[in-house]
């Protein structure tokens, strides 16, 4: 079984005069994990229309996309079948919208600065099997932007 998902790191300038980048993170009280914004993609699903979709719906926030970053390939075994999962992540703006969480759901939805959100990705990437692959893609990227 293979299943193909999209996430954003979204992107939002302070209007200072340092203008400090901040990324949107998911917390998910359930499992007690932080995330980016994702979707799992249908066959025939443009990415970032999916995206779009998506983060609008799970946050509030409405966002413009503007270039593909990078994926993470991983795999699990749910069932006795072994699941293979391609996660494709894209950088993207936020342009307006109220952040809330949709009904539902329980957990937050917040922006970090870059060290705010590796540190969050990073404690829970040494105790959560599989989260650490976001910590080290937002690493490098943050070198980059």
């Amino acid at each position: 079984m293979y299943t193909l998902s999209s996430a954003i790191v979204l992107q939002k300038q302070e209007n200072t005069e340092q203008e400090t980048l901040h990324l949107l993170l998911l917390y998910d009280d359930s499992t007690c994990t932080y995330y980016f914004p994702k979707c799992y993609v249908n066959h025939g699903d443009v990415m970032q229309d999916m995206l779009v979709q998506e983060v609008q719906e799970s946050t509030g926030a409405t966002i413009l996309v503007h270039n593909y970053v990078s994926f993470i390939a991983s795999s699990m075994v749910h069932e006795n079948a072994k699941i293979r999962k391609k996660t494709h992540y894209f950088a993207a703006e936020y342009t307006g919208g109220e952040l809330c969480v949709k009904e539902g759901f329980l957990g937050r939805v917040c922006f970090y600065t870059v060290p705010e959100a590796l540190a969050l990705l990073q404690f829970q990437g040494v105790h959560t099997l599989g989260f650490e692959d976001e910590y080290a893609l937002l690493k490098q990227y943050s070198e980059t932007i």
